[in-house]
């Protein structure tokens, strides 16, 4: 399989106000370039707020396929879509989600 990085983002936590209430998440990314170190639990420069369910050695990394993007365009009205729309550190494409497995590790960058 050969897959492209499109574009990596980081962020940090911060509060929004998600139906009235005020929450701490980390869902919005900006995107970077150059490299960034991978960490045992995250990226270098992003952080999650919720750690039971995002972050640490099984969830460093949040990896989202550029080939679903289309649907959501249409789904959300919006085009284009922001970039780490749905939080993702990795957009990528050709990267199929049934070519992943939970576990699964891969080499990433230049060659």
């Amino acid at each position: 399989m050969k897959a492209k990085i499109l574009e990596v983002c980081v962020g940090k936590p911060r509060d929004m106000i998600v139906n009235g209430q005020t929450e701490r998440s980390g869902i919005h990314k900006s995107p970077i370039t150059g490299s960034v170190a991978l960490g045992l639990a995250k990226l270098a420069g992003d952080g999650q707020a919720n750690l039971k369910y995002r972050g640490g050695r099984e969830k460093a990394v949040y990896v989202y396929s550029a080939d679903y993007y289309p649907d959501w365009q249409r789904v959300l009205g919006k085009d284009p879509l922001e970039p780490s729309q749905f939080g993702q550190n990795l957009t990528v494409d050709g990267f199929p989600d049934e070519a992943v497995h939970i576990g699964d590790r891969f080499r990433v960058g230049l060659r």
